[in-house]
């Protein structure tokens, strides 16, 4: 069974629209800005343990933190991702046709710190690269992704996915 995930081009207001430009035309998506070691060969406990190492981490949103990085790494090829423009609509969706690999200073986040970038990726074949509203594509019944946050992964691709796949 293929998993979903709902994925931000950039945790940076206002650079969201460039970062997704770099994602579509690069043909990737991108995570952890502050976590720039590769974790391609890491257990999940090594992964805590690297999350939670992190200063910044230690405000009480490691554990949100880490679940977000573990579920970043349980994508494989084959699952869907959609790129958010936080509430307001969906930059894109693909198919991730590639397993994780690490790329240390490649995306950029729009940050002004020098440092950070993104370097944790997936290759994505896009299938829609055109701007979908929100209102145009959720059903008053159906549940919607959530505005903020990095990465959410789901267990099965939600039913408005599914409808603009299909109407694609």
């Amino acid at each position: 069974m293929s998993k979903f995930a709902i994925i931000s081009p950039t945790h940076i207001k206002g650079k969201k629209e460039e970062a997704w430009k770099n994602f579509r035309d690069g043909g990737y998506i991108a995570f952890g800005a502050i976590c720039t070691t590769d974790l391609s060969t890491k257990t999940e406990e090594e992964i805590r343990d690297i999350v939670w190492s992190i200063p910044r981490y230690r405000k009480g949103e490691a554990k949100r933190r880490l679940n977000e990085y573990l579920g970043f790494m349980s994508l494989e090829p084959g699952d869907y991702v959609a790129v958010n423009n936080t509430n307001d609509g969906l930059f894109g969706v693909g198919r991730i046709t590639s397993n994780y690999y690490f790329k240390e200073r490649y995306h950029d986040t729009g940050s002004t710190d020098p440092n950070d970038f993104y370097c944790h990726f997936y290759n994505v074949e896009w299938i829609i690269t055109q701007y979908k509203k929100r209102k145009d594509i959720i059903f008053p019944d159906e549940k919607s992704w959530a505005p903020y946050g990095i990465i959410k992964v789901y267990n099965k691709t939600p039913t408005y996915i599914k409808r603009i796949l299909d109407n694609n």
